[in-house]
């Protein structure tokens, strides 16, 4: 209570943020507290009361042989010994030392180990009561007379490796030279692996071959002489139960069959490939764009690329595709799963974009080579989608052909993302305060700070603590640049036009938002430390009222000095939209944080949501994943007034959204990885591998393949699910395919140009894959195939049982029969398969009523034959099946 009534004086007279500083106040206190203070008389340089206090330093003295640290244990006091550094830029900070470990081990293949022998001082307790030191305000003066000082000196002997936690029980160890940190010249180091071998040398940049007994885990133990002490520190490391157990045993479909670099810019890319029914090559692909992934935590879990480790199970993003078994349907239809995973999440997406389009052309160049005309089909979730979107109209716009019938986006941010203001400033007030890139304690801090201010987000969020004045908020001028080259692409379009779009929305449709109010208290956010006191509370966003979203101070309290205010921050704004509570695809950013931090080991206290209802707030908004054109309405509803009640609505124009389709929950799910809800699943595998495809309004040129499970239909006005329009098939030169499994239906608006080229109708009875079967379906039924290869005919509607023969397959004869409304001139034409005429069995004018013509077959070799029946100029065609006994 007393640090609120400290922070309500403080802030009183004035409502204004805290100001931006070139240091963290903690940086610049001790600074000016410790900074006339003889440095002389502290050889190490390394003051540890300038530390926040974080490690029991006593218990790390190379004496204490029992005491048994961690990974986390020896970074914590790395940094500790860095904030006890006079000059601390001759240090670098603890994550740039983790960073350089990790690209070290990714290079070598070898775990790094850190090794400290550091003497450092600290203030005597009695200093101040002894005349040694003395206070000036908020400083402290050393006042030692000569050969007398206020420093007592100590000492700290610690060595772990810097992997916590082995994936096999074999591996290489090694110091290397950028992780050895003595302030003595000690050589002779000597290690116990507790691998049964006993204590071997250790030689800085020398690696050693450890293999481990199959137990949970191993202290490494490492001893020095100096100055006649022996010196042992211990840490503890994780293994694996046994081999097998390291891992979780993969099953097939959870491990891609290939995993490839894609180098763009310089970057090496990784996509997997999860082959459907094809054991060799794509022939059916399905790409899916890896979503918002800032912290780099997704792997595709290739056994043959050592970088991507096999950790994680859970985070392969295989599983990710597969909720609801979604990624395992589509390839028991013979469908192949690629998989895009990003270098790095923090790129710009622009240039995310830019590997995609990569993909997109290795893609295409593959099926080129094995001589499938399958189109794409590209998934995108979260900003996959936005990427993807970007990546397909901007090759449009170019007019390079993107070879893609189908894009989804998948709870994409259309129109922004967000993340609540308060929770923003929480990180943004620490940093000021502290300096997360100096305390290891505050790990997940410093993740959430790279993701909140890397470029990617700035260019997502609606609004973004670095545009937090008093009383506005508005997004980073990166979002701005961002959206203005988006939809400035393909022609001022900003989307793709040669292909089906259909969006995904996590959100409610129905108008229903979060369970609480704008201005509502999210959370409670406090740190005590023995040197710190940091006291926060965050709010949601207002709806366009004058309401505070942020308030925080902190208080540094250094050895023999009272309490020093270190910063304080207040924020209201009251030109937001009530955004943290609105209907969308639900963010666990608050509740990520208090648990992250309620273990993070910095003394987190009363670090919670105010209730299990605050953890969540709206990530992607409804309107904004389904990127509503016809409102501004956060809250508005989308059943009542587009879907009927429904989730799911079609061509609803371009005045409405852009997508072709829309799918929107019922309810509030969580973004996009739980929110793969069954029904969103089977709306997604009814897109991509339709039971009855209906083709209308569009072009087909060029080799090309359709398939229908069931059923084909082509015509003009065939499916409300697409805008009216006619259908021009043309094949100047390569093949265009049909194949459905019962029926193809031709209709009214379709032409047919085949003139050097064909258009081929196959029935065909689809199949499951099997584990031998290549394909996705079975051999043609009757080997029913029908090919086009005469100019442009118009086909007219015809209902099949107007026109049919029997019996069907046939021997040495069958009847063609046929109904007429009025009289007309009939011709009818039987065709073999490569298009050549065979008999003319009608050409006149005949009248009303049934008419049946008799074929005689008996000379006809076994194989598909065509009758072409033209009534009045309109074109009805059936395929016939000779088959001799």
């Amino acid at each position: 209570m007393k640090y609120y009534y400290i922070l309500c004086i403080v802030v009183a007279g004035s409502l204004h943020a805290y100001p931006q500083l070139n240091k963290p106040a903690y940086i610049q206190s001790l600074d000016t507290i410790y900074g006339n203070l003889d440095r002389g008389k502290v050889p190490s340089q390394i003051l540890m009361d300038r530390a926040l206090g974080l490690i029991d330093l006593t218990k790390i003295d190379g004496k204490h042989i029992n005491h048994v640290i961690t990974r986390d244990t020896i970074l914590t006091l790395y940094s500790e010994l860095h904030l006890g550094h006079f000059n601390m830029e001759l240090w670098k900070n603890v994550f740039t030392i983790d960073s350089l470990a990790s690209s070290w081990k990714k290079k070598n293949n070898i775990i790094p180990i850190l090794l400290i022998q550091q003497n450092y001082h600290q203030i005597n307790p009695d200093a101040l009561k002894n005349g040694l030191v003395t206070k000036i305000g908020n400083q402290l003066k050393d006042i030692s007379p000569r050969g007398k000082t206020p420093f007592d000196k100590k000492s700290i002997f610690a060595v772990a490796s810097l992997v916590d936690k082995l994936e096999s029980n074999e591996a290489y160890f090694s110091l290397p030279s950028f992780l050895y940190f003595s302030s003595d010249s000690i050589k002779d180091f000597v290690i116990d692996f507790d691998d049964g071998k006993g204590f071997r040398e250790l030689v800085v940049n020398k690696p050693i071959h450890v293999v481990f007994p199959y137990k949970d885990e191993a202290i490494i133990t490492i001893r020095s002489i100096h100055g006649g002490d022996t010196l042992i520190s211990r840490s503890r490391l994780r293994l694996p139960l046994d081999v097998l157990g390291a891992i979780p045993t993969p099953v097939l479909s959870n491990m891609p069959s290939d995993s490839i670099a894609l180098t763009v810019n310089g970057k090496e890319h990784y996509y997997g490939t999860w082959l459907g029914c094809s054991n060799f090559y794509l022939r059916k692909p399905v790409i899916i764009v890896e979503g918002y992934d800032p912290m780099n935590t997704r792997y595709l879990y290739s056994p043959y690329i050592p970088s991507y480790p096999r950790k994680n199970w859970d985070r392969s993003l295989y599983a990710v595709a597969n909720e609801q078994k979604m990624a395992d349907k589509l390839r028991n239809a013979g469908y192949d799963i690629v998989i895009l995973n990003f270098a790095d999440g923090l790129d710009p997406l622009e240039d995310q974009a830019q590997v995609v389009e990569a993909l997109i052309r290795e893609v295409n160049r593959k099926l080129a080579a094995v001589g499938s005309y399958h189109e794409l089909v590209i998934i995108g979730p979260s900003s996959g989608g936005i990427i993807a979107r970007y990546a397909l109209a901007e090759m449009e716009g170019r007019g390079e052909d993107h070879n893609t019938r189908l894009y989804i986006s998948f709870d994409a941010p259309h129109q922004g993302a967000n993340v609540p203001l308060g929770l923003q400033h929480v990180i943004r007030f620490i940093d000021n305060t502290v300096g997360l890139s100096y305390i290891f304690s505050i790990e997940p801090l410093k993740k959430m700070k790279d993701v909140f201010f890397a470029t990617p987000t700035k260019e997502l969020l609606v609004y973004h603590a670095s545009e937090t004045g008093d009383g506005s908020a508005a997004p980073a001028p990166e979002f701005y640049n961002f959206f203005n080259t988006l939809n400035s692409l393909n022609g001022g379009k900003g989307y793709p036009v040669k292909c089906r779009k259909i969006a995904i929305a996590n959100g409610s449709g129905n108008g229903t938002g979060y369970n609480f109010n704008p201005g509502d208290k999210l959370f409670a956010y406090n740190i005590i430390t023995p040197k710190i006191s940091i006291i926060i509370d965050g709010r949601s966003v207002p709806n366009y009222s004058r309401s505070l979203i942020f308030s925080g101070a902190a208080f540094y309290k250094p050895f023999l000095l009272p309490p020093i205010p270190l910063n304080v921050g207040i924020f209201k704004v009251d030109n937001t939209g009530p955004y943290d509570n609105a209907p969308g695809g639900a963010g666990a950013f608050v509740d990520a944080l208090v648990s992250e931090s309620n273990v993070a080991g910095f003394g987190c206290n009363t670090c919670q949501c105010f209730s299990d209802d605050l953890c969540k707030q709206n990530f992607i908004p409804t309107i904004s994943a389904l990127d509503l054109r016809n409102t501004t309405d956060l809250f508005y509803n989308v059943h009542a007034n587009l879907t009927g009640g429904k989730n799911e609505a079609f061509a609803l124009g371009s005045s409405i959204t852009p997508f072709d389709a829309i799918f929107v929950s019922s309810t509030n799910t969580k973004h996009v990885i739980e929110g793969l809800t069954p029904e969103i699943a089977a709306f997604v595998c009814d897109e991509v591998m339709p039971m009855n495809l209906y083709i209308q309004n569009r072009s087909i040129v060029g080799n090309k393949e359709f398939e229908g499970l069931q059923s084909i239909t082509i015509g003009q006005n065939v499916s409300s699910r697409y805008a009216s329009g006619s259908v021009n098939i043309i094949s100047n030169s390569g093949t265009i395919t049909f194949r459905a499994g019962e029926t193809i239906s031709l209709q009214s608006g379709t032409s047919i140009t085949a003139n050097g080229g064909s258009v081929g109708f196959k029935l065909t009875r689809f199949a499951s894959c099997g584990a031998a079967c290549r394909i996705a379906y079975e051999e043609d039924l009757h080997s029913q195939y029908s090919t086009y290869q005469e100019p442009i005919t118009q086909i007219a509607s015809a209902k099949s049982n107007n026109y049919f023969n029997y019996p069907n397959p046939f021997n040495d004869h069958t009847h063609i029969a046929y109904t007429l409304n009025k009289m007309a001139y009939v011709k009818m034409d039987i065709f073999n398969m490569w298009g050549q005429l065979i008999s003319t069995l009608v050409n006149e004018q005949q009248e009303v009523g049934e008419h049946v013509v008799a074929f005689d077959a008996s000379k006809l070799l076994s194989g598909v034959y065509m009758c072409r029946l033209v009534i009045d100029g309109e074109l009805y065609t059936i395929k016939m099946i000779c088959h001799k006994q």
